[in-house]
């Protein structure tokens, strides 16, 4: 199928209306959420050897990658990294809708691209620097390329992705079964399938070696990341149907999506009803329930939505009219939704306190953004999770930190399970305040902020 410009201008209209949205929305200064300050740390440390920022293992290393490129450069990270977010943006916009002519007509490309553009949790996190919208990209790609055919590129775009977010591991599996199941019908060969698979091994070895070079283990990073979602982030457990009422919350037309789930299945379109499975389904499953989670099946849902909108409104008069009536009410609910990073850290202490530090001098920290704009390289206080026993560790080798920077915020409150963990804290600063000297106590938006030199 060729594309000729010429054909789809409405979406170019679209797409150049989101572009401008976005951008606009892009320049408000706001300060980092504490994800996309790990990766620019995380960017830091890999190019520096350690000698600058931080670094989680149970993360994976793409977006950080590109992150601390730009840092290496001596570029803005931060500045180029919303830049190269925003194109990571538009791509998936374009993906979604290059998905839709291939997989369904022009009409359900239009709707699925636009419902995507404008849908209030892609819109956020296209300004706030976290993993979600690079891999959403590098997901719809691998998904385009296998439609057209390209089995080994599409392989290695979704091992890009899963080592981009390490969820997406969930959608190449799906993609591959449902591969071996062509195969076993005798719809592509077994060249086909290898290069798939071949293209996938590709990023997720050379992640697998790193890891077993720096941990002495291939799956470490992976047993943390399975630990730390059964231990941490238990303020953000919710009920199963939490989804449900966020995505209807957000566009009341994705309830379409259930006749575009029904068409599928009677026209036989399994690889769509293979991506809604793999992308949305298992995430029902876990207690931990935030929206960006979900992003990688925005497309789909959307995708789907405007599946079933096209088919049922095909069968009524005046259809055109119907359709211009069902988008403006999505644009009516949709619209007073959007918003971008607006986040205000209060860290403004800490970073000037920091200016004046020699980044040769040992640093602890409890927020990753208190490093986020220096070359510090830090100690993360609340990683992996702050209890007891990390208190314990913290107490012992306390001397060997020039400076200590503490919001009660960041570590509070301990996991409920731990019941001494907060008299453990207290007996903490307390043993800070005789081996160091506090040089700044504040409250700030109901947090308690210390530092400690030596």
């Amino acid at each position: 199928m060729r594309f000729r410009i010429r054909d789809h201008g409405l979406f170019i209209g679209i797409l150049l209306a989101f572009s401008l949205l976005l951008g606009s929305f892009s320049a408000v200064h706001a300060d980092l959420w504490w994800d996309s300050s790990v990766y620019v740390g995380m960017g830091k440390y890999l190019y520096s050897g350690g000698e600058s920022g931080l670094y989680e293992d149970a993360r994976p290393v793409v977006w950080p990658l590109l992150l601390g490129l730009f840092w290496k450069l001596g570029l803005d990270a931060v500045l180029f990294g919303k830049v190269l977010l925003g194109l990571f943006s538009v791509g998936s916009v374009v993906l979604t809708y290059l998905l839709g002519l291939r997989l369904f007509s022009k009409r359900v490309a239009l709707m699925g691209s636009f419902f995507l553009a404008l849908n209030s949790t892609f819109f956020l996190f296209s300004t706030v620097l976290h993993s979600e919208i690079p891999s959403l990209f590098f997901l719809l790609l691998g998904v385009y390329l296998l439609v057209l055919g390209r089995h080994g590129f599409s392989g290695l775009a979704l091992g890009v992705a899963t080592m981009t977010r390490f969820f997406h591991l969930v959608v190449a599996l799906g993609v591959g079964g449902y591969l071996i199941y062509l195969y076993s019908k005798k719809r592509v060969s077994l060249k086909e399938l290898e290069w798939f698979g071949g293209g996938f091994s590709v990023p997720v070895i050379l992640f697998l070696v790193y890891s077993f070079v720096r941990h002495g283990s291939f799956l470490y990073p992976f047993v943390l990341q399975a630990w730390m979602t059964r231990h941490t982030g238990w303020i953000f457990h919710q009920g199963f149907g939490s989804y449900f009422e966020g995505l209807w919350l957000a566009n009341v037309l994705v309830v379409f999506s259930l006749w575009g789930l029904y068409a599928c299945y009677k026209q036989k379109k399994y690889l769509v009803l293979v991506l809604f499975a793999v992308s949305f389904l298992p995430f029902l499953l876990t207690a931990h329930k935030e929206m960006r989670i979900i992003i990688q099946a925005l497309p789909f849902l959307f995708l789907l939505a405007g599946a079933g909108i096209v088919s049922l409104v095909d069968r009524l008069k005046g259809r055109r009219v119907v359709l211009v009536l069902v988008l403006l009410v999505f644009l009516v609910q949709a619209l007073p939704q959007l918003e971008g990073n607006r986040y205000a850290a209060g860290m403004g202490e800490f970073s000037a306190y920091l200016e004046e530090v020699p980044v040769d001098e040992s640093v602890w920290i409890t927020n990753p953004g208190f490093v986020a704009g220096s070359d510090h390289a830090a100690v993360l206080m609340y990683y992996p999770l702050y209890s007891s026993e990390r208190i314990a560790e913290l107490r012992e080798d306390v001397s060997d930190a020039d400076h200590v920077l503490i919001s009660s915020c960041d570590v509070l409150p301990c996991p409920e399970s731990d019941v001494d963990c907060e008299q453990n804290h207290a007996a903490f600063l307390l043993s800070l305040e005789s081996s160091h000297r506090l040089v700044h106590d504040d409250v700030v938006d109901g947090c308690e902020q210390r530092i400690y030199t030596r």
